[in-house]
């Protein structure tokens, strides 16, 4: 933004002024976002206050180094901390392979009066003023989550993220929760409690899994994408679609019916697009879908398999006697 133009919003209090900056930062930060759209990201939470002489500040820079090898830019707050350790491990991988540290190492950087700016560890990085644009930019352009040991920020992301997942205000994607048990056993204990309470559904459990290491966290993330390249919450059609990579086979479709018939109804299989689409109305439950990707993977997998074994028939054994 135009120094001119930033010194008239900062010195005017008037609520007119304040959209006008809000619009500002919005349109600053997605005209930043644009070159990386092409890019798969991950987004990294963690605390500012744990740098990399503790096991959660390592454990951030293994992650996003194993995010970097399995082709995933990465996204944080841009600040210290568990961010620096998240965005130094995303920054020297890529350098290690050769890659444009601008699209592998992203910060989100907000102004607060108690810490200094962005992290030297970022390629692309975008400031912040305001903490709902920032969040919303943390979010909207990656396809899982990774949560480190943090505090209120951290649980609050966490459990904003997962409320929009569970009400079905953004489409389903991984949640993972990173590191052991002591770290997250209250974190446990709430959803445990909100389950037993009525207060959310057991389903929803799903949203939010655990790993203890990187490799593991990395892990669910690729399952989770094995067949799958995209979901899209279409609200005019009411439709749900899943764009998957390889197109479904007219008895593979069949089964996957077949096995989601206590979860889904109303699947459908668009030849044309290549597109399996479920009607929003068929839903009680947002987090059922984790179950059938689920389902859609074991049977591409399976397939897959089928296609790369060695087919053989009983007169071929016969003349090897």
């Amino acid at each position: 933004m135009r120094e001119h133009q930033k010194e008239y919003i900062d010195r005017s209090g008037s609520d007119t002024a304040r959209g006008v900056r809000i619009m500002a930062e919005y349109l600053n930060a997605m005209e930043a976002f644009i070159p990386l759209k092409q890019q798969p990201l991950v987004t990294v939470f963690g605390s500012a206050r744990l740098d990399n002489s503790t096991d959660s500040g390592r454990l951030a820079t293994a992650l996003a180094k194993e995010c970097v090898r399995h082709g995933f830019g990465v996204v944080t707050g841009g600040s210290s901390g568990i961010m620096l350790c998240t965005n130094q491990g995303a920054y020297a991988e890529a350098k290690r392979r050769g890659l444009a540290v601008e699209k592998f190492s992203v910060g989100c950087s907000i102004t607060l009066p108690f810490e200094e700016g962005h992290n030297d560890f970022i390629g692309t990085n975008t400031e912040f003023h305001y903490f709902f644009i920032r969040k919303f930019f943390l979010v909207a352009y990656s396809k899982a989550f990774f949560y480190l040991e943090g505090g209120g920020g951290t649980r609050d992301e966490l459990w904003e993220v997962f409320c929009l997942i569970q009400t079905g205000k953004m489409p389903i994607h991984p949640l993972v929760a990173v590191g052991d048990d002591e770290v997250w056993k209250t974190v446990r204990a709430d959803l445990d409690h909100m389950i037993a309470r009525g207060t959310v559904s057991e389903p929803d459990r799903q949203i939010l899994q655990f790993a203890r290491t990187a490799e593991e966290a990395v892990d669910i993330v690729e399952r989770f994408y094995r067949n799958l390249n995209e979901i899209v919450y279409d609200k005019k059609r009411h439709v749900i679609e899943l764009d998957l990579k390889q197109p479904l086979k007219k008895a593979t479709f069949k089964e996957l019916k077949s096995r989601s018939a206590g979860l889904i109804s109303g699947l459908r299989w668009d030849k044309k697009n290549d597109l399996l689409l479920i009607k929003q109305r068929h839903f009680r439950d947002y987090t059922t879908l984790y179950a059938l990707i689920e389902i859609v993977n074991e049977i591409s997998a399976m397939e897959l398999q089928s296609k790369t074994l060695p087919q053989f028939s009983l007169s071929a054994f016969a003349t090897l006697g």
